[in-house]
């Protein structure tokens, strides 16, 4: 409630308060919550190994967004040093529980072969299972996967659909993908207006390529990629 400021004023510091005193009776949500302030600097001192501790004790009772988020730090080595393969194993965890997010990343170590062998066919899988709960980053690697025929026959048409999904949740990246689609003709219509509508929605939402694409285009003379 503080946090959010739900039928209260919003105040982290209270909500650090009392998701501090659930979190020290062994409430796993409270201890995720706790972990994301520190984590964020919310209500006290930015502080990542405390931010660790947290998550940590939420993961370790089979909290799957405390998972996912312990495998991030995992990930990054901020708070721990850098290990992929705990990383793995946390994002596994949460995946498995049905975390569209850790699945997405799950499938990221799979097709980078970030603390495992790389295996295009199991990151496709999991891929394909946070896209179908609606994850708009895992729609676009999916799309990614079909474009570039890795573990899938190369298919643009199926392609551009899982972008078009991504995009339409606006992200960014998706956006510019679709945007580059449509500029080429692959598969669908050449569309050189469908194209600076999605370069214009990616660079919008801050995709710096899409802004750089654009300028390209105006440069070269084509009218409206430069309003």
């Amino acid at each position: 409630m503080y946090a959010r400021g739900q039928l209260v004023a919003q105040d982290d510091v209270q909500a650090v308060f009392w998701w501090r005193k659930a979190a020290e009776q062994g409430h796993a949500e409270a201890e995720y919550n706790l972990a994301d302030m520190y984590f964020m600097g919310r209500g006290v001192t930015q502080d990542d190994s405390r931010a660790l501790q947290w998550f940590r004790k939420a993961a370790e009772q089979g909290y799957a967004d405390a998972e996912n988020a312990l495998a991030n730090m995992y990930a990054s080595g901020r708070g721990v040093s850098k290990d992929d393969a705990l990383a793995l194993e946390w994002f596994r965890r949460a995946a498995e529980q049905g975390n569209a997010t850790a699945q997405n990343n799950l499938g990221i170590g799979y097709a980078l072969g970030r603390g495992t062998a790389r295996d295009d066919a199991v990151a496709v899988e999991w891929f394909r299972k946070a896209a179908n709960l609606g994850s708009a980053a895992a729609q676009n690697n999916l799309g990614t996967m079909y474009q570039r025929g890795r573990a899938l026959p190369k298919d643009d048409g199926l392609a551009l659909q899982w972008f078009r999904r991504a995009a339409e949740q606006g992200y960014a990246s998706a956006q510019y993908n679709v945007g580059l689609i449509y500029e080429s003709g692959g598969t669908a219509v050449k569309d050189e207006n469908q194209a600076i509508m999605w370069f214009k929605k990616a660079a919008e939402g801050g995709y710096s390529q899409a802004r750089d694409h654009l300028q390209v285009m105006c440069d070269d003379g084509v009218s409206a990629a430069c309003s």
